[in-house]
């Protein structure tokens, strides 16, 4: 598993996509402290920016979770239980064939954030493969690549 330092970044306008070949995944979490609730959102592209599936091909996490990125990347090791849990999950990294993981600022990753935002009001988990909520239509066209 490559590693990516989660370092200063240039300002991005919009989601760029991966290289030829790799599916990314950018995913957000949103939370409401007082109603105890968290939700994720996330969503899959190729390397044109279309809307995927899960797939077991060679990945590359985005998100604005800088201080995980940076537990995560950082190859040092304690015996914390934060340390256990950072070992789990690059552990399963490798295991689901996540080539990377990276620091991505909010506004490069609007789709997850919307999403993650709108799961806060559902009562039950909502997948949907393929496609994407009409609520962030929008902003995915507004993400793809110039050709």
């Amino acid at each position: 598993m490559a590693v990516a330092r989660s370092e200063a970044v240039p300002v991005n306008i919009k989601w760029q996509p991966s290289r030829n070949g790799f599916y990314k995944v950018n995913n957000d979490a949103a939370l409401r402290v007082g109603e105890q609730r968290v939700s994720l959102g996330l969503v899959m592209r190729d390397y044109h920016g279309e809307v995927k599936t899960a797939s077991l091909l060679p990945v590359i996490v985005e998100t604005d979770a800088l201080s995980m990125v940076d537990l995560v990347n950082d190859s040092g090791s304690t015996s914390t239980d934060t340390d256990l849990v950072i070992q789990d999950v690059r552990d399963r990294m490798g295991n689901a064939k996540i080539e990377l993981i990276l620091f991505a600022q909010r506004h490069v990753n609007m789709v997850a954030d919307k999403l993650s935002k709108m799961a806060l009001d559902l009562e039950e988990d909502c997948f949907q493969m393929e496609t994407f909520p009409p609520c962030v239509g929008k902003v995915v066209m507004e993400d793809l690549p110039l050709s």
